[in-house]
């Protein structure tokens, strides 16, 4: 382990890995601490589901969404060409299910509020069917489905091909991933003690392992749900919590289902080899425990039931969890937060999706050029608000 890098990345997930691929591209010398092995957290346990962000209300959040959205499917080329590992990632599109005459009426005004919204991708990306139109395209859905909002621009990609063909991108371009390797606390000049974190000068140089210290220019956090952990008062400029997501993988053959399927925040993810991922609960009480509950179990299975009743039938291969990163506010935090360091967190259920963009905008506040947007919205240290997601 060397003793100093322009930046030390805290944090082996997509966001982490993403931030030091785009980082060490740009001929910064980078080191990835993570405290187990990379990609195996929130990371490893999601669906891969790149979605739009079905918000009504204009946000300033939906523009850099989008912005990460258009990215993704050169993003994965990219990392297939430098790793050898496919992501497979496709844009199978998605089925939002609409039972009664209230979900009809919320599908049309999102519909009608999507305006040009990711139109470089061409073909409307918004469009209402009927129940027995959408059945005859996928005839496992439940009889009581009026309407489908179809979500032509949603895809998915395969998130452990994802994270391995990140690290093996992320060593190619020189990156150091340390793992098995804590971020124990934060170098900070003055003394943290003596100085208020509300305090301007207050700088960051570094990181302090169980190894050693670590000097570095740049401190990038990016521990998702352990960011408020590494030091006290990360937890005023940068709060973070555990958000535990259950997941299922049925066992079926290629063709069961055809589109993603989703419902009030539970999706079926159909994947190549006939597998479908089922998730996820949603679980802000849970700490950090990632233990798999019965009734979290029995939860996904009543609302796949409600979605395709002939899931039942289906084998279930396996189940797990895994935590996501949760804010005050629901939104990340990217940006400045002192002097040395940088916030790459907090992205909840959007982390696999924002990767790209996330990583554009601290490659940019590290060398000084323009960022791709505006990060008001999402800058650290900021007054909550409430935003749903």
């Amino acid at each position: 382990m060397k003793t100093a890098y322009d930046v030390v990345v805290i944090g082996g997930g997509v966001v982490g890995l993403s931030v030091a691929r785009t980082l060490a591209r740009t001929s910064y010398s980078v080191a990835v601490l993570e405290k187990g092995a990379v990609g195996r957290e929130a990371s490893w346990a999601g669906a891969g589901l790149l979605s739009p962000l079905d918000v009504v209300d204009p946000s300033p959040v939906v523009g850099f969404h989008d912005y990460s959205l258009l990215k993704f499917e050169t993003f994965c080329r990219e990392l297939r060409e430098e790793s050898g590992i496919d992501p497979e990632f496709q844009r199978c599109g998605e089925y939002q299910l609409l039972f009664d005459e209230s979900d009809i009426e919320q599908a049309v005004a999102l519909r009608a509020s999507f305006g040009d919204r990711l139109s470089e991708l061409g073909s409307p990306p918004l469009e209402l069917i009927d129940g027995n139109e959408a059945r005859s395209r996928e005839p496992r859905l439940a009889p009581g489905v009026q309407s489908v909002l179809v979500c032509r621009h949603t895809a998915q990609c395969r998130t452990t091909r994802l994270m391995a063909a990140l690290a093996t991108s992320c060593r190619s371009h020189g990156v150091d991933l340390i793992e098995g390797c804590a971020a124990e606390s934060l170098l900070c000049r003055p003394d943290v003690e003596s100085v208020s974190v509300e305090d301007d000068s207050l700088c960051v140089e570094g990181v302090v392992t169980a190894s050693g210290r670590i000097a570095a220019r740049w401190v990038v956090l990016a521990a998702g749900s352990w960011s408020s952990e590494i030091a006290n008062w990360l937890g005023r400029l940068v709060p973070v919590y555990p958000v535990r997501g259950q997941m299922i993988l049925l066992k079926t053959k290629p063709g069961w289902l055809g589109r993603i399927v989703t419902r009030q925040n539970k999706y079926l993810v159909p994947r190549n080899d006939g597998r479908i991922l089922l998730g996820a609960t949603v679980e802000p009480e849970s700490g950090f425990s990632k233990r798999v509950t019965p009734h979290g179990m029995s939860s996904l299975i009543a609302a796949a039931q409600t979605m395709c009743p002939s899931v039942s039938e289906l084998e279930v291969e396996a189940n797990w969890s895994g935590l996501r990163p949760g804010t005050p506010d629901g939104l990340p935090h990217i940006g400045k937060v002192r002097a040395g360091l940088l916030a790459a967190t907090g992205h909840f259920r959007t982390g696999l999706t924002l990767a790209p963009a996330t990583a554009d905008s601290i490659c940019a506040l590290v060398s000084g050029e323009p960022m791709p947007m505006s990060l008001d919205f999402c800058r650290p240290g900021r007054e909550s608000t409430v935003f749903s997601r």
